[in-house]
């Protein structure tokens, strides 16, 4: 039950900080803060502070908080759920804040809108939703509690809430939603709208399953491809093989005459990522693939012709800046790190569907950052944003690839060349050859000591992004990359420093799961296993002994606590450990990995701990981390890119070994620390993957005594 409080003195302050429209409430209570306000959390800036009421539906540069008549809480969020689970997340907060029924709160995608800005990335989602999404449930109930004080003539002081409920001393009662209306027009509400402390949410820090995981596992849920569209016809394009290849010519006269087939057009290579090719439109997806098939293409040489993966990797160790000579009189330690082009892999492969017709177009495309997609459609077409309306469907897996947004540009072009509707899909051979990859990198460490003292450590990297790797980078000087990155040490030594420089070639890349710390975080934290041995210490009482930060250390010894670090195990059994402090968050796993068959190694238990400030959904972030460890496993030892004859060699699943479900590991536990007090939400979505990739790798080196330098461990294509 929620009492509110008086509004008091704060009165005069909330009034200062926030600028209403002075418009006609609608019949529903609608709540918005401008998108100012999330532009400002993002870059560190004081709360701009404005709050509206809004009139209309669809505000797209806000965010929205809706109370509609029949007593549903709906907030749009400007976020992509990927299948991390922040939709389930906010109805969680939202319900909390605003004392609603859980059964009766929703979360849905906002529309995409011109100035927004908004990204899915980076694990930014619950940092900067925090409190944007309790201000505004804060002011929509401290309305609703005033609405009804009004209509029964109470001292709203004496009124509580419960369950989307306004309830006064005698019993009465007033649903939200017969309150809606009545609430839009409170000029002032007349009890508080500051947000409740978090310690009295009775939710928010429960673990509670996804909204619609049951649709996901029984297919129910509709994704992009699934959705009805009057008219569309599916397409798929024919690409080529070598990167950056063009088109010398073609003859499509054998494709024209199979069954089903509708249209055959060229795609004109260009920016966004658009690398061209021929589209097929056909009745369904197989006719069309099958068409595809039968075109005949002379492909240019392009770019990359008889090049493989050696010739660019050359290239980054040429470019690797060098490392500082060991100080006299001291021991030192070198190592050397190697990481493949690596596909995103998303179980939902890309995929779009647009309609263009004169001046308009309609797309349809899961889009993490949904305002470039919009622009980059704009620059295709030819057409102005106002007129592009971008719906933003749920999606199956992105891990960065949906920061880019092929896919909606190519629907676009093609439906705007055939004056269809166009349903276009990304085969999952389009999807490892003709996609973005994680850059490869090439790392250097050294590091010297003297007397058991730590003196020195650095880290050199050398990146391969063909455009400074995302947008969120795009047009930021290269030499600022490594501060960029937001990756540091968090280990406590004389000198400590990292250098990053990055070569732009020809090989498309985009951010991958947690982008830098997945490849700079997880070298050193190999690297410190390979110190410790050297120095004759222990790698847990070498972390615990010079972390820098005392929530690292405390996520350390937990999992060394759970999973009994240092116990005997059998031979070719060994355990491994991976820490991170990133995304507002720290996180340590504990790996033990059977390496009996070397060449055949699994996990047999793993460990995390992690403090991500206030937990909104621990069962969320297990299930986060649990993904993250797979896909650790998978980076490590099995999957990467490699370029063969400017090809690509990894065409499907059966040559990108991604991990199956008898690959899990039989014990799993998580252990998220409780809300610190007055914290904030820190990112899970990405916080699992270096921890855990570092402790599958150092889990292995121990069982087999094989030195790691080069990724995937057990090889590839």
């Amino acid at each position: 039950m929620q009492r509110t409080t008086p509004r008091s003195a704060q009165a005069a302050t909330d009034a200062s900080r926030r600028r209403f429209l002075k418009t006609a409430a609608g019949s529903t209570l609608m709540l918005g803060l401008p998108a100012t306000h999330l532009q400002a959390r993002a870059a560190g800036q004081p709360d701009p502070g404005e709050l509206e009421i809004l009139r209309q539906r669809g505000a797209a540069d806000r965010l929205v908080l809706e109370i509609t008549a029949d007593n549903l809480a709906v907030f749009h969020a400007p976020l992509l759920d990927m299948g991390q689970g922040i939709h389930t997340a906010l109805a969680m907060l939202v319900s909390d804040e605003l004392d609603a029924h859980p059964d009766l709160t929703r979360v849905q995608i906002a529309a995409a809108g011109g100035s927004q800005g908004y990204r899915t990335a980076y694990s930014l989602s619950m940092r900067l939703m925090w409190q944007p999404v309790r201000r505004l449930a804060a002011e929509a109930r401290a309305r609703l509690v005033t609405a009804a004080a009004q209509r029964w003539n109470l001292d709203a002081n004496t009124l509580v809430t419960r369950d989307s409920t306004v309830i006064a001393p005698d019993g009465r009662q007033a649903s939200y939603g017969e309150l809606s209306a009545a609430a839009a027009q409170v000029g002032e509400p007349a009890v508080s709208t500051a947000p409740r402390d978090p310690s009295g949410y009775r939710q928010v820090g429960q673990g509670t399953n996804r909204a619609n995981a049951r649709a996901i596992v029984t297919g129910a849920q509709q994704y992009t491809q699934d959705l009805d569209v009057p008219g569309a016809v599916h397409a798929v394009i024919a690409r080529p093989e070598r990167i950056g290849a063009g088109i010398a010519g073609w003859n499509d006269a054998r494709a024209r005459a199979l069954p089903g087939v509708i249209d055959i057009v060229a795609i004109t290579p260009g920016g966004d990522g658009v690398t061209g090719g021929i589209a097929v439109l056909a009745r369904t997806s197989h006719e069309a693939i099958m068409a595809r098939d039968a075109l005949e293409i002379e492909w240019t040489p392009g770019p990359l012709a008889g090049r493989s993966d050696a010739d660019l990797r050359a290239q980054l160790v040429a470019a690797l800046p060098p490392l500082l000579p060991a100080t006299p009189g001291s021991e030192s330690l070198d190592a050397s790190y190697s990481y493949p082009y690596l596909a995103h892999a998303p179980m939902e492969t890309l995929g779009a569907i647009a309609n263009v017709q004169g001046e308009s177009a309609e797309i349809w495309y899961a889009s993490q950052f949904p305002d470039q997609a919009t622009q980059a459609v704009a620059r295709a077409t030819g057409l102005d944003t106002e007129n592009i309306r971008l719906h933003i469907p749920p999606c199956g897996g992105a891990f960065g690839r949906r920061l880019h947004h092929e896919a909606a540009v190519e629907a676009a072009l093609v439906s705007q060349a055939t004056g269809r509707p166009v349903r276009l899909h990304w085969t999952r051979e389009d999807d490892l050859c003709a996609g973005r990859y994680r850059p490869m990198s090439e790392h250097r460490l050294r590091a010297s000591w003297i007397s058991g003292q730590v003196i020195a450590l650095e880290h050199a990297v050398a990146a391969a992004w063909s455009d400074l790797g995302t947008p969120m980078t795009a047009g930021i000087d290269p030499s600022a990359m490594a501060s960029y990155s937001g990756v540091r040490s968090v280990y406590r030594f004389g000198l400590d420093q990292q250098k990053m420089v990055e070569r732009v070639l020809d090989v498309p890349t985009g951010s991958w799961r947690a982008t830098y710390s997945g490849f700079i975080t997880v070298s050193q934290e190999m690297f410190i296993d390979r110190l410790a041995d050297a120095m004759g210490q222990d790698p847990l009482q070498f972390r615990l002994q010079h972390l820098a930060a005392e929530r690292v250390r405390a996520c350390l010894g937990k999992v060394a606590e759970m999973g009994n670090w240092g116990a005997a195990l059998p031979a070719g059994h060994a355990q491994g450990l991976g820490v991170l402090n990133e995304f507002g968050s720290a996180a340590a796993c504990l790996v033990q990995v059977d390496a009996t068959n070397g060449n055949e190694p699994r996990i047999t238990r793993a460990f995390f701990a992690v403090d991500v400030g206030v937990p909104l959904n621990p069962r969320g972030i297990e299930a986060q981390l649990q993904g993250c460890l797979m896909d650790a496993w998978a980076a490590m030892f099995r999957v990467g890119n490699h370029l063969r004859d400017g090809t690509m060699a990894e065409r499907n699943f059966d040559s990108f070994a991604w991990p199956r479900f008898d690959e899990a590991p039989r014990e799993m536990s998580v252990f998220v620390f409780p809300a610190s007090a007055g914290g904030e939400p820190g990112g899970s979505g990405e916080l699992g993957f270096p921890p855990a990739a570092a402790a599958c790798a150092n889990a292995y080196a121990r069982a087999t005594g094989r030195t790691i330098e080069s990724m995937p461990i057990l090889g590839g294509a």
